[in-house]
């Protein structure tokens, strides 16, 4: 039996290894060999290497430590941390008071995620939630609620996170590069309740209409079921990647990976939050779109129920227009809502000369079904957006301005390419930030959107002779397609 338990392992194993190089974002293993020096010296020398660790650690989390007035205030109450970072606790000393389910993205069933709401109802709820705004994971919007995977964090929990608006409330935040939100448990909860205001039917890769809603949140409960194809290749393998994307009334585009299984009973919709820390609000979502690696491995109609959730003070006979209170914004300490302010914005749908951008080469563009799409070459460059940043109105730019493009690809797996925002002065590059454009082909026989931003500090914008340039780059063997580019340049 040991024999063939140990076979089986290294079965497992080698399987297991092979599908996580399938998996999306997927990053390599790094081996590093450092020589038998290296070796017989952590052997032999085994206090001054305890010590190394432990100087490393204190360095690794001296940057979550927090202010002393908040320190003061939580004293030896308990303490829980939300989404993950959980060595706040051990830079703080505190008295950590832990949900069942440890990390708010390993809720990825109803039945996980009740087990965290239910805790955080109960009388053996934390007195205090430090709710981190910087984490290591990165939001291609750049946003500060980003999950792993690509994921929307107010998407993961939908249970919990109703739980903790009703529960808890902002009462200190910890300003700085690693800012926090410091909430305290509420002497009188608030009271919710969520009303059904529409239903339909969709399909995927299809834009479905958000109905208008100007009061509380607005939740979607969506059945996205797999095929019994689907589900034999969930149950031998794995499943399908799924997103949804969010079309923003400005134009602009949101995109999120989703499980499933939370999307069937709170998917969020509006208001849309991306950086709560700085007071911006998102325009508001105005149509939504489901997109899935293969449809094939799933059914074809997507059942769809509208939910409007409203909040009161407890106490309160009901939820009405006259009582009805906005949790969202004064949990994350959104004050005054500041709207991005539009300085340019710009889109090339190929179908003439679009000012700020390059020529491009008729030959290249093709026409189907109204749409024109772009030819882009193995080793090719596409039509590329040009804007001398000297243009823009310097006492609009004090706190810097972020800039966002997307365009939308169609590409075979096997293909490499990069979308790529770019500042130059003297025709040299001082700024280069690009994306992979397969990380964004999730299903290989349709467009795709991609996306790419890049903040420009106000010292960066103090130089004249800056150009802005927005193009994708084919670095690959195989040709891909393009179309509808734009650039949006905005300021706080």
């Amino acid at each position: 039996f040991k024999l063939i338990n140990g076979m089986l392992s290294l079965l497992i194993v080698a399987f297991f290894f092979l599908t996580l190089q399938k998996s999306y974002y997927y990053e390599p293993f790094q081996f590093k060999m450092n020589g038998v020096q290296t070796l017989v010296s952590k052997a032999f020398n085994y206090t001054c290497f305890v010590d190394s660790c432990n100087t490393s650690d204190i360095k690794s989390i001296e940057r979550n430590k927090l202010d002393k007035r908040i320190l003061d205030r939580i004293g030896s109450q308990t303490v829980d941390i939300y989404p993950w970072d959980y060595s706040y606790i051990a830079a703080n000393h505190l008295n950590w008071k832990p949900r069942p389910v440890l990390q708010a993205y390993a809720s990825y069933s109803r039945e996980l995620d009740h087990l965290n709401a239910v805790h955080f109802e109960s009388a053996g709820a934390p007195e205090f939630i430090i709710w981190e705004l910087r984490k290591i994971t990165h939001d291609i919007h750049g946003g500060s609620l980003e999950s792993i995977d690509g994921r929307y964090l107010l998407n993961d929990e939908p249970e919990t996170l109703m739980a903790l608006f009703r529960q808890y409330e902002l009462v200190e935040t910890q300003n700085g590069i690693f800012p926090a939100l410091i909430l305290k448990h509420r002497t009188l909860p608030l009271h919710n309740e969520t009303k059904v205001i529409g239903k339909t039917t969709a399909s995927w890769n299809t834009w479905i209409d958000v109905p208008a809603n100007k009061q509380g949140i607005l939740k979607a409960s969506a059945s996205l079921n797999r095929s019994v194809a689907g589900k034999l290749k969930s149950f031998f393998y794995k499943d399908e990647a799924t997103y949804v994307y969010y079309l923003l009334e400005n134009g602009d585009i949101r995109m999120y990976r989703i499980v499933p299984k939370n999307a069937a009973y709170g998917l969020w919709i509006n208001p849309l939050l991306i950086n709560p820390e700085k007071n911006a609000s998102e325009p508001a979502v105005t149509k939504i779109m489901f997109r899935c690696s293969n449809t094939a491995m799933m059914k074809s109609e997507i059942e769809l129920e509208w939910n409007q959730v409203l909040f009161a003070q407890a106490g309160l006979a009901g939820v009405g227009s006259d009582k009805n209170i906005d949790p969202v914004n004064a949990f994350f300490g959104i004050t005054e809502k500041a709207e991005m302010k539009e300085m340019l914005y710009s889109e090339n749908k190929l179908e003439g000369t679009a000012r700020f951008w390059s020529a491009m080469d008729v030959a290249k563009v093709k026409t189907a079904g109204g749409l024109h799409s772009y030819q882009l070459l193995p080793d090719e460059y596409s039509v590329s957006f040009q804007y001398p940043l000297d243009s823009l109105n310097a006492s609009d730019t004090s706190s810097g301005i972020i800039v966002r493009a997307g365009a939308w690809a169609k590409a075979l797996q096997v293909a490499t390419a990069v979308f790529v925002i770019t500042i130059e002065k003297d025709n040299k590059s001082i700024l280069w930030k690009a994306v992979d454009i397969q990380d964004f082909i999730h299903d290989h026989r349709s467009m795709n959107f991609i996306t790419n931003y890049s903040v420009l500090d106000k010292n960066l914008l103090r130089q004249k002779g800056l150009i802005l340039k927005v193009y994708a780059w084919n670095t690959g063997k195989e040709p891909m397609e393009l179309n509808d580019f734009s650039v949006r340049i905005e300021t706080w």
